[in-house]
């Protein structure tokens, strides 16, 4: 299984049980940019993209489960550096 790439920097991770999926947020990437969502329904053995939140450059983040469908991530984020901004987003889960 190939790693899940991090910087050094605080990722999120999160039980969604009624997708019955971990998610897991972090700059996809070795400096803080490419802030990704990405999704396992095997207890963390294999993951796949979700959603990119951010291209550029982004920090920390926190997940929450918002319904059966959706769920959250508050993050820093920016135009030239990750802690221009903090957004929350919201998006689905599949089932």
């Amino acid at each position: 299984m190939p790693a899940l790439i991090e910087p050094v920097c605080q990722a999120s991770l999160l039980r969604h049980d009624a997708a019955k999926l971990l998610l897991f947020s972090n700059p996809a990437a070795k400096t803080r940019v490419n802030l990704t969502v990405r999704a396992s329904a095997d207890n963390a053995k294999s993951w796949r993209d979700l959603i990119v939140l951010q291209a550029g450059p982004a920090a920390y983040s926190s997940l929450v489960a918002l319904s059966a469908t959706e769920a959250g991530c508050l993050y820093e984020r920016g135009d030239k550096g990750p802690y221009e901004k903090i957004t929350f987003a919201r998006f689905s889960v599949p089932r």
